[in-house]
C-alpha cells in the first residue's frame, strides 16, 4: 500500500511539472506572438514614416524643379531685358558732325533755361546735329523744344572732389531723366567720391538709365582707361583744363590722334575750337565730331576776349 502511495505521489507531481511545462510553452507562445505583432507593427510603421518620408521628398522635389523653372524663367526674362535695353542703346547712333554747346556762366542774362533753348533751336535751324546741356532744368528745358540729340551734363563742384562733370550717379539721373540722350562724365584720372569709380558708374548709366555715355578726359592714360570702363564715345573735352595737361592750350590735335589710333570706340574733338578751319582739322584727323562752345555760344567769354586787346 505505501508502495502504491508512492507511486501515485510521483505520477501527480510529474503531471503538475508537466503542467507548469505546458503553461510555461504557452506563456512563452503568447510572448513570441506578441513580439512578433510588436515586429509587424515595428516594421509597418517603418514602412510607413519611410514612405511619408519618401512623399515628402518627392514633394521636396518637384518644389525644387518648381523654384528651379522660376528662376530659369526669371532669368530669361532678364536676359531679354538686357538684350532690349542693349538694342535700345545701339538703336541710338553717337552724333557726328558739328554739336553745339549751349552753355553760359552762371552769373550772365543768358543762364535762362527759356534762353539757353532759344540758342538750341537757333544751332539747329542751322545744321547742328546735336547739342551739349548743362544742368536738368536747361536739358527739360531744351528737350521741349527739340528732338536732336542732348548730350547732358551736370557740373557739380563738391567738396574733396576734384572731377566736376556729372561726378555722381544720382546726377546723371537727374540729367537723364530730364530728356538727355547721352550722359558726358568727367574720366579723368583724378580724385573721384567714394563708391563713385568710373566703371560703376558707366555700368550704372547703361543699366538703369539705359543711356550711351561719353567719357571726357585729358590725357591718352584716361581715354584708355575710359573706353575701358564702358564709355561708349570719348572726347578730349578736359584737355588743358586739368593739373596734367596745364601747361598746354587745346584743342589736343595730338590726344586726338593717339585716340583716333588706339581706341575702339569713336572719338569726338571738343575744346578749344575757334573757327571752322580747326573743325575741318579735327574731322581729318579721325573725329566723328566736332562740340564748339564759347566761339558760337560764348558771348561773355567772346566779348572779355576782344575787350582784353581793345579796352573800352
Amino acid at each position: 500500500m505505501k508502495e502504491e502511495g508512492r507511486r501515485k505521489k510521483e505520477e501527480g507531481r510529474r503531471k503538475r511539472e508537466e503542467g507548469r511545462g505546458k503553461k510555461e510553452e504557452g506563456e512563452n507562445y503568447q510572448l513570441s506572438t506578441v513580439n512578433c505583432q510588436l515586429s509587424i507593427d515595428r516594421e509597418r510603421g517603418r514602412s510607413h514614416y519611410n514612405y511619408q518620408l519618401s512623399t515628402v521628398n518627392c514633394q521636396l522635389s518637384t518644389v525644387n524643379y518648381q523654384l528651379s523653372t522660376i528662376n530659369c524663367q526669371l532669368s530669361t526674362v532678364n536676359c531679354q531685358l538686357s538684350t532690349i535695353n542693349s538694342n535700345f542703346m545701339l538703336d541710338r547712333q553717337i552724333p557726328t558732325g558739328l554739336i553745339v554747346s549751349c552753355q553760359a556762366p552762371a552769373d550772365s542774362p543768358l543762364h535762362d533755361p527759356i534762353v539757353i533753348a532759344a540758342m538750341v533751336l537757333a544751332a539747329v535751324n542751322r545744321g547742328a546735329s546735336a547739342v551739349r546741356i548743362d544742368s536738368p532744368a536747361h536739358v527739360a528745358a531744351v528737350r521741349k523744344q527739340t528732338s536732336v540729340p542732348i548730350i547732358g551734363i551736370w557740373k557739380q563742384l563738391l567738396p574733396g572732389c576734384e572731377i566736376y562733370i556729372t561726378p555722381r550717379f544720382e546726377d546723371a539721373r537727374a540729367i537723364a531723366l530730364a530728356g538727355a540722350d547721352l550722359i558726358a562724365v568727367d574720366a579723368t584720372l583724378r580724385n573721384r567720391l567714394p563708391g563713385e569709380d568710373l566703371k560703376t558708374l558707366i555700368a550704372r548709366i547703361h543699366g538703369e538709365l539705359g543711356k550711351l555715355v561719353m567719357a571726357d578726359v585729358d590725357t591718352i592714360e584716361a581715354a584708355i582707361q575710359a573706353a575701358e570702363a564702358g564709355a561708349d564715345t570719348v572726347a578730349t573735352t578736359m584737355f588743358g583744363y586739368t593739373a596734367a595737361t596745364q601747361n598746354f592750350s587745346p584743342p589736343g590735335f595730338e590726344l586726338l590722334a593717339q585716340m583716333v589710333e588706339r581706341l575702339q570706340v569713336p572719338v569726338i574733338c571738343e575744346g578749344g575750337i575757334s573757327s571752322p578751319q580747326m573743325a575741318k582739322k579735327a574731322l581729318d584727323l579721325g573725329a566723328v565730331a566736332v562740340v564748339v562752345g564759347t566761339d558760337i555760344t560764348g558771348i561773355d567769354n567772346k566779348v572779355m576776349a576782344y575787350r582784353s586787346i581793345v579796352g573800352n
